[in-house]
């Protein structure tokens, strides 16, 4: 944990020729990279800067902003002041499994 109290994790679930371009082409890594700011959310991580999200999940400070921005324009993410947090829009993503 560093000392804002935020566990910082790197991106470990995927092997590292999947992160190489043209290693995969069938892979949409921005999407990838959305669902990873998704998850360092749920890694205890309540509520968090750009800063934080960057070094939650290994991404440059201006690709975790965009993220962040996008998230919150899909209604996934609220913003207050600096910080970023999870809407319970984010449980309709589970849903489908739960269905089955």
């Amino acid at each position: 944990m560093n000392p804002l109290g935020i566990e910082v994790r790197h991106r470990t679930d995927l092997p590292a020729r999947d992160c190489v371009a043209g290693a995969n082409d069938g892979l949409i890594r921005s999407l990838a990279r959305g669902i990873e700011v998704l998850r360092a959310f749920g890694q205890g991580n309540g509520r968090m800067t750009i800063s934080d999200a960057a070094r939650a999940t290994g991404l440059t400070r201006a690709g975790a902003r965009r993220i962040l921005l996008t998230l919150e324009h899909l209604g996934y993410l609220r913003s207050q002041g600096r910080h970023y947090f999870m809407t319970a829009r984010v449980l309709d993503l589970g849903r489908g499994f739960l269905d089955q």
